[in-house]
């Protein structure tokens, strides 16, 4: 069993690259869209195109809890690398590089509904390589980021 294999409880999905136009979910379902092939098997820093979320309702719901990232009124937004890399988002965890270049290579979507124990937080931290204070409070397992200020 993967580790993403374990959080199919908590995560809608959670994305990777292949050599392709999108980012796979791990657990088979609907891939998030990019708007160009960068042919890597990650979004490299400077990757000038958006990414856009599936429209089904299990994504609409799970970002309109806190996040409004992916949707507006339930339309997809395009979303570029800075806007996933600039802030630390509830229901969306993106494992990107600790220090520049900042390249993006795993998204994971919390489900709606889903409230994470404080074990929870602190394994999503380490797989996802989260800052150590995305979930407002610090976590030892969590990561320190360059473009991050304490």
């Amino acid at each position: 069993m993967s580790v993403w294999e374990s959080y199919r409880d908590l995560l809608v999905g959670v994305y990777y690259m292949i050599n392709d136009t999108r980012f796979i979910d791990a657990y088979g379902g609907s891939p998030l869209i990019l708007s160009e092939n960068p042919w890597l098997t990650y979004l490299p820093a400077t990757y000038g195109g958006t990414v856009q979320a599936p429209q089904e309702a299990a994504f609409i719901a799970a970002d309109e809890v806190s996040d409004n990232l992916w949707f507006t009124g339930g339309e997809a937004n395009d979303v570029s690398l800075a806007d996933l890399i600039a802030q630390e988002y509830d229901n969306t965890l993106v494992k990107y590089a600790d220090d520049e270049p900042y390249h993006v290579y795993v998204i994971g979507i919390v489900k709606a509904g889903v409230t994470l124990s404080d074990d929870q937080k602190d394994e999503l931290s380490d797989s996802f390589d989260l800052w150590v204070f995305h979930f407002g409070t610090w976590r030892d397992a969590g990561a320190i980021k360059e473009n991050r200020t304490f």
